[in-house]
C-alpha cells in the first residue's frame, strides 16, 4: 500500500503563512504529502461513491472533517491537520501494517479533548478518554468495519441536515451553529463537533481494541493562523 499521507484545503481563502511552513515540514512524516484542494479533489473521487450532496453547503472545516472520512475508508493511509509534524510516521505505519490493527493514532490529550456528545455516553467516553485518539493525526487501513461505520454514521447526519444546510449554507470557513456574527447568531445548522468528533470518538471506544496509540503527536501549540 502507497504510504500516503494526506491533507486538506478545502476552500478558496488563502493559506495563512505559518500554515505553509507547516505543509512543507509534513513531508518530516517520511510519507508521501498528498495536498488536496478544490483543484484536485474531483480526482480523487471514486464515481461509484461520490460525495455527500451536503458537501458543497458546508462550512471549510466541516468539509475537511468530511474528506477525512471519505478517504480513509476509500484509500486508507495517512492523514493530518495541516500543522508542523517532526517527527518519521514510518515505524507507526509498519507496526499497524504489520498487525491486524485497523487503525494507529495519538491517545486523547485527556478528558478535556473528548467530543461532547450530547447523551449519557459522553460519560463513559470521558471515564475511558485513554482509548480514544485525537482527531488531528491518524493512520487507518481502508474498508474496515470502523471506516465503513464512520462513514455510513456521517452520510446519515449529513442525510438528516441537507434541507436545513441548503437554506443555511456555511458563510465563513470556520462556521458553525449558534456563532456570533455582529448581533446575530449564524444559523448553519452544524455544531463545531458534530460531523467529525460526536461520530469518531464513540467508534474509538467501540473498536478500541483494534487501534495502536504509537503514532507522534504533531504540534497543536502553535497559532497556525498568522
Amino acid at each position: 500500500m502507497n504510504r500516503r499521507l494526506f491533507c486538506f484545503w478545502t476552500d478558496s481563502n488563502p493559506m495563512p503563512p505559518e500554515r505553509l511552513k507547516a505543509l512543507e515540514g509534513m513531508k518530516r512524516s517520511g510519507l508521501s504529502v498528498e495536498f488536496i484542494t478544490q483543484r484536485n479533489l474531483n480526482d480523487w473521487i471514486i464515481k461509484e461513491s461520490p460525495l455527500h450532496p451536503a458537501y458543497p453547503f458546508l462550512s471549510a472545516i466541516h468539509r475537511a472533517d468530511y474528506l477525512r472520512v471519505y478517504f480513509m475508508h476509500h484509500y486508507g493511509g495517512g492523514y493530518a491537520d495541516i500543522k508542523y509534524i517532526n517527527s518519521s510516521w514510518i515505524p507507526s505505519w509498519d507496526n499497524l501494517f504489520d498487525s491486524d490493527k485497523w487503525a494507529v493514532g495519538y491517545r486523547e490529550i485527556g478528558p478535556r479533548g473528548v467530543a461532547m456528545v450530547p447523551s449519557i455516553s459522553y460519560l463513559r467516553l470521558l471515564w475511558n478518554w485513554k482509548y480514544l485518539i485525537g482527531n488531528g493525526a491518524y493512520i487507518f487501513k481502508p474498508g474496515t468495519d470502523f471506516t465503513n461505520e464512520w462513514l455510513n454514521l456521517s452520510n446519515h447526519f449529513l442525510n438528516n441536515k441537507l434541507v436545513e444546510l441548503t437554506s443555511n449554507p456555511a458563510k465563513v470557513p470556520e462556521d458553525y451553529k449558534g456563532r456570533l456574527d455582529g448581533d446575530r447568531r449564524s444559523l448553519y445548522p452544524i455544531r463545531w463537533s458534530e460531523l467529525l468528533g460526536n461520530i469518531f470518538h464513540p467508534l474509538c471506544l467501540k473498536y478500541s481494541e483494534m487501534i495502536n496509540y504509537d503514532l507522534p503527536r504533531p504540534n497543536f501549540y502553535i497559532n497556525y493562523d498568522i
